[in-house]
């Protein structure tokens, strides 16, 4: 048992196992025996066992080396390693800035989670996220505004009340740049779309508005914590819609996560542990510089 909660943990070591694995095929191509022979456990736990040191040591080299690609690889076992608590290894000056977008991402995050569990005493990596938000943003605004021809089923959301004013204030949101839902008098359209997104058999107009509601989450720094228990009730649905609306919206959610430490962002924060390894639904990993 990790804690409770622990998908925070579970979230990073199953990033840092994407980036080894992401990896693997440069170090079947070109790794040396040294670095083959360190097995890549399912939780990237070393084994402490008679060969613990050799392995740690023949990581930490290719760790530091001029290949940046086995150097993510053997950064992703040693840092996932420390997760876990088993700190072998000298942890300062890993070169993590060198890895490319959510390779980097990953990496800094395992550092930094190694660090909240067992304080290194060492200067951390700034954390950074797979993709930048003007990336993050132009899809979500392109799916949101879907909702464009269908503003009058998502106004009357609320049994009716005050329609005619959500669906100003909705095509208004709509209308702007960045579909951004105004800070102050939120109101107006923000309950019929929160209501919206909380059920997904809405039908057409549930997957907009949950885009419309990670973007709010991006513009505002999470303040309104639209995503965390969707995410803890809807994270299946999600991962069954359809390509063009599943990346963009999951790439969003991804970059609300990053931006803050792990734990920070946490849909499972009153589960226990054992209900966690059975049900919880890691956010998924792409390969993205």
């Amino acid at each position: 048992m990790i804690g409770f909660s622990d998908w925070p943990k579970r979230q990073v070591l199953h990033d840092l196992r994407c980036v080894a694995e992401a990896a693997r095929p440069a170090v079947a191509a070109r790794g040396g025996e040294a670095l083959k022979a360190v097995p890549l456990e399912a939780d990237l736990q070393l084994a402490c066992d008679g060969d613990y040191l050799d392995h740690v040591i023949a990581l930490d080299a290719v760790a530091r080396g001029a290949d940046a690609e086995l150097a993510g690889y053997a950064m992703a076992l040693l840092i996932g390693d420390a997760v876990h608590g088993q700190i072998g290894f000298a942890p300062e000056g890993l070169p993590v800035d060198s890895q490319p977008g959510a390779r980097r991402a990953a990496l800094a995050r395992g550092l930094h989670a190694a660090d909240e569990a067992h304080d290194l005493g060492v200067a951390l990596p700034e954390l950074v996220t797979s993709l930048p938000k003007e990336q993050v943003i132009p899809p979500l605004v392109q799916i949101a505004q879907e909702l464009r021809g269908m503003v009058d089923a998502v106004a009357h959301a609320d049994y009716g009340m005050d329609a005619a004013r959500h669906a100003e204030a909705l095509r208004a949101v709509l209308d702007t740049e960045d579909c951004r839902f105004p800070k102050g008098e939120r109101w107006y359209p923000a309950e019929v779309v929160e209501l919206t997104g909380h059920d997904p058999d809405t039908g057409a107009t549930w997957l907009p508005c949950i885009a419309l509601l990670v973007l709010d989450d991006i513009h505002y720094g999470g303040d309104f914590d639209q995503m965390t228990f969707r995410w803890m009730k809807q994270a299946a649905r999600l991962l069954e819609a359809p390509e063009r609306m599943r990346g963009p919206i999951l790439r969003g959610i991804r970059h609300v996560m990053e931006r803050e430490v792990p734990g920070y962002w946490d849909p499972y924060f009153e589960w226990m542990p054992r209900k966690i390894a059975e049900s919880a639904v890691m956010v998924p990993w792409e390969d993205v510089a």
